[in-house]
């Protein structure tokens, strides 16, 4: 039995159990109230209300899981071809992506961050937006605040000898391709060990990385297991010739193995700025946002315009 007829099974059984406790329970009532014991009566009618409520509450759960499960049978995700042709688009737009946080263990900041980093989208930037006060009031927070600040460069840390290696085989093959020295089956070979070397990386990156608890053995299936079961089959399909590349598409896998690690990884803190929402609530944090230069004055610290940010890995300071 599938989940929305199972959903749809409990909601009748529900609908026909309450039919008749509501009935009884009510009946209950009723007789208390014509007996005289009114008392009573309000005793029956308040717990049939909060019953009553209870129902309503699970009735609106049910229907909501339905819609859920309507939604995703209908769904029709963009097919691998779909998407690898707009990746492979010579204009991909920016794209930032914003992880809010507040008070969060260093742990689960660096887990998000890393997720966030390793999105296969070549034009990307991850910014921590660090709500902590900025004057912790405990030696407990101030070590979770400097935890916070320091998460970026210790993922660019991570992220940053796999960038290098591969810009620098990027460069290699821009250098043969502008000597006119492309041979097709080489090419595929280099590809095809880089592509084994970057599932190696995950494959590392997932037996260091801690298990302790359901989300952190998620996050090491989904986005580190994952990538690297994907990025294993891909060096084996190039090393047995399983397809023929041509000389774009060399150039469109080189431009994606290096777009995996080129990232930029930064954070942004509103409370440090007189002039921007120090509400506490993430909406405000999300509002205020970190694509603005700064400029320092006797009223503090204060935006002014946008600006393009370059999108590149860079080490905090």
């Amino acid at each position: 039995m599938n989940e929305s007829r199972l959903t749809q099974v409990i909601m009748g059984v529900m609908l026909i159990v309450s039919f008749f406790f509501v009935r009884e329970e009510a009946q209950l009532a009723l007789n208390a109230f014509h007996a005289g014991q009114t008392w009573l009566a309000a005793e029956d009618g308040a717990f049939l209300s909060i019953v009553v409520f209870q129902i309503f509450g699970t009735g609106i759960y049910l229907v909501a899981r339905l819609g859920y499960f309507k939604r995703i049978s209908s769904h029709q995700p963009a097919s691998q071809q779909e998407l690898e042709a707009f990746l492979d688009a010579q204009a991909v737009p920016p794209l930032v992506i914003l992880v809010p946080s507040y008070k969060e263990e260093a742990q689960i900041i660096k887990q998000t961050l890393l997720a966030a980093a390793l999105q296969d989208y070549p034009n990307r930037r991850v910014v921590l937006l660090i709500d902590d006060p900025p004057a912790p009031s405990t030696q407990e927070e101030r070590l979770q605040l400097n935890a916070a600040r320091k998460a970026p460069k210790e993922i660019c840390l991570v992220l940053e000898p796999q960038a290098e290696l591969l810009q620098r085989a990027w460069q290699d093959f821009a250098t043969r391709l502008s000597q006119g020295a492309l041979h097709v089956a080489t090419e595929m070979d280099i590809l095809a060990a880089l592509y084994e070397d970057v599932a190696t990386w995950f494959k590392q990156q997932a037996e260091i990385f801690p298990r302790g608890t359901h989300t952190e053995a998620f996050f090491v299936q989904q986005v580190l297991l994952q990538p690297f079961h994907a990025f294993r089959l891909k060096a084996q399909e190039l090393q047995t010739r399983a397809s023929i590349l041509s000389p774009g598409e060399i150039v469109q896998e080189y431009q994606r193995l290096v777009s995996l690690f080129q990232v930029e990884i930064s954070s942004f803190e509103r409370k440090k700025y007189r002039n921007l929402s120090h509400e506490p609530n993430k909406a405000m944090n999300l509002y205020s946002g970190p694509v603005c230069q700064v400029q320092k004055s006797v009223f503090g610290k204060i935006p002014l315009s946008p600006f393009q940010w370059r999108l590149e890995i860079r080490r905090e300071v």
